[in-house]
């Protein structure tokens, strides 16, 4: 009895050991199974982490290239736009390009008081001028043109210079300028020997010097054969310039240098040389832009006063 009873003790001893075996083989199992498992989620984590990242790079990489587009055709436009700009900017800024519109009903008012004003105004304007002539003859009576460019007009002279001034005045009314308004105050010629006119756009421009007193100014030496008006440039002292000498130009800066010098203190006003008027530009153009200034009025390195010139016409018709 003793025997069989040790020996189902050993039995079920050995099924024990058995079905722990199986158990522990079995746990092991799972836990494996357990460990894939987790090293698929975690290598499926990794897969879509990295897909997330280049999806984020594509998307990264085209809002660059769609940037990119977007800056160049907004560069291509603004080229597009500044050179269209710089195009029209040329065309608005040429000083030499002027052209006159009139309609039909402003063409015929303009032949209709042309017809009806000219006599009358051009009956005044010659009476200005023969009057303006003749005070200039008187003021000249008894000099020779190298006295005119030695020394300034003075006395019953220079008084008989400023009428001719005046009748220069009345001429430019009766021309149709009218009013002319002088805004601002005109220096003495102490304080600027120079007055810098511009802009330059027509040749009524020099009807500027009948309202600043009775200056001298820079004149072709052909304008003196000009009838009744080569007379009164003559008595204004102008400086006279000839294309045909290659030296009269210096001559003309060293007058001007000697006109402008300062008088010596204590000196009568009535025998200094009155001031110049000069249009540094040199030529005409549309008052659109300055053109670039020539130096010959600032040559003296004394002040210069500006005087711009401006006429509020809704039609340009002044400009040559």
């Amino acid at each position: 009895m003793f025997s069989e009873i040790r020996m189902k003790e050993d039995v079920v001893r050995g099924l024990k050991e058995e079905v722990a075996g199986i158990a522990a083989a079995e746990e092991e199992e799972e836990d494996v199974g357990d460990c894939e498992e987790i090293r698929e989620e975690v290598q499926t984590t990794d897969e879509d982490e990295q897909e997330a990242e280049m999806e984020e790079g594509q998307e990264d990489e085209n809002r660059r290239k769609r940037r990119s587009v977007a800056s160049g055709d907004a560069d291509a436009d603004a080229a597009k736009a500044n050179s269209s700009w710089s195009s029209a900017e040329e065309m608005e800024v040429d000083p030499f390009y002027h052209r006159l519109n009139l309609t039909r009903l402003q063409w015929a008012r303009t032949l209709l008081l042309s017809v009806l004003l000219f006599p009358l105004r051009l009956a005044l304007v010659m009476t200005c001028v023969v009057s303006a002539w003749l005070v200039c003859t008187l003021a000249m009576a008894g000099l020779t043109r190298e006295q005119l460019a030695e020394a300034p007009l003075c006395g019953w002279r220079r008084r008989l210079r400023h009428l001719a001034m005046f009748f220069g005045r009345r001429c430019s009314n009766a021309a149709g300028f009218a009013p002319v308004r002088v805004l601002g105050r005109r220096a003495s010629p102490e304080e600027a020997p120079v007055l810098v006119v511009a802009p330059h756009s027509t040749f009524f421009d020099g009807m500027v010097a009948f309202w600043c007193g009775a200056p001298y100014l820079v004149s072709r030496t052909e304008n003196r054969s000009i009838p009744f008006i080569g007379r009164c440039i003559e008595c204004a002292q102008a400086l006279m310039v000839s294309r045909e000498d290659p030296k009269s130009r210096q001559k003309t800066v060293l007058e001007i240098l000697r006109r402008s010098a300062p008088a010596p203190p204590g000196s009568d006003p009535d025998r200094c040389w009155p001031q110049l008027v000069i249009f540094p530009e040199g030529s005409t153009a549309n008052r659109r832009a300055l053109m670039s200034f020539k130096p010959g009025g600032f040559y003296p390195g004394r002040p210069v006063q500006p005087v711009v010139v401006r006429y509020p016409n809704k039609l340009d018709t002044v400009t040559w």
